[in-house]
C-alpha cells in the first residue's frame, strides 16, 4: 500500500487539494479530525490541557477553545512542546492503526492529511510526502477572509511552523498553489496518475 503525506503552511490549500484527492475515491486520514477527537470534552487529554493551561483555553460550555489554543502555542515554543507531548503522541499513534487497518483491508492507496506532518514525525509512517506551497499574500489574504483574525496573528502563526524552504527539503514533490482552484485540482490530479500508476 502506498502511504502518501500531504502537508501545507496555513492558508497554503492543502485541505483543498485533499478534497480533490477524495473525489478521486483515494481514502484520506485527516489528522486535525483524530485530534479534535483525541480532545473532545471530557477526553482525558483535555483534562491535560486544563491543567498545563488553566481554564482560559476552554469555551462556555467546557470544549476546547481550539482558536484560544491555537494563539496560544503559535506564539509560545514551550507551550506548542507541552500540548506535542499531550496530543501529538496520540494522534501519531491513531494514524499509524489506521495505516494498519487500511493495509489490512487491502487499500491500494492512502493520504495522511497533516498541516505538521514533518513537526510531528508523522512523515515517518509515509512512503513519499507531497508539499502544497502557496505566495505569503495569498495564504494571508485566505486565511484573514476564512478565520477572521488579524494578519499579525496569522504571520505568528506562520512563524511557529516550518517554513516552506524547510518542508520542501524534506518532501519529494511541491504543488505549487499560485494560480486558481481548476489549476490546483488539474496539478493534484496528474500527480495522482503518475504516482499511483508507477506504483502498479
Amino acid at each position: 500500500m502506498l502511504v502518501i503525506g500531504l502537508t501545507g503552511g496555513s492558508g497554503s490549500g492543502k485541505s483543498t487539494a485533499a478534497g480533490f484527492i477524495r473525489e478521486k475515491g483515494i481514502k484520506v486520514i485527516d489528522a486535525d479530525v483524530i485530534a479534535r477527537r483525541i480532545t473532545e470534552k471530557g477526553s482525558s487529554a483535555l483534562s491535560e490541557l486544563v491543567s498545563a493551561f488553566g481554564e482560559e483555553i476552554l469555551l462556555s460550555d467546557g470544549s476546547l477553545d481550539r482558536r484560544a489554543m491555537a494563539d496560544r502555542i503559535f506564539a509560545d515554543k514551550d507551550a506548542r512542546n507541552i500540548l506535542e507531548s499531550i496530543v501529538t503522541k496520540g494522534v501519531v499513534k491513531r494514524i499509524g492503526e489506521l495505516i494498519e487497518e487500511e493495509r489490512r483491508a487491502g487499500t491500494p492507496a492512502l493520504v495522511i492529511d497533516a498541516p505538521t506532518l514533518f513537526e510531528t514525525g508523522a512523515d515517518s509512517l509515509c512512503d513519499v510526502v507531497w508539499l502544497v506551497t502557496a505566495p505569503e499574500n495569498s495564504r494571508l489574504e485566505r486565511l484573514c477572509e476564512r478565520d477572521g483574525i488579524s494578519t499579525e496573528s496569522i504571520r505568528a502563526r506562520m512563524a511557529g511552523q516550518l517554513s516552506d524552504e524547510e518542508k520542501a527539503a524534506r518532501s519529494d514533490v511541491v504543488i505549487e498553489n499560485d494560480s486558481n482552484l481548476e489549476d490546483l485540482r488539474n496539478k493534484v490530479e496528474r500527480l495522482l496518475k503518475n504516482t499511483i500508476n508507477m506504483q502498479n
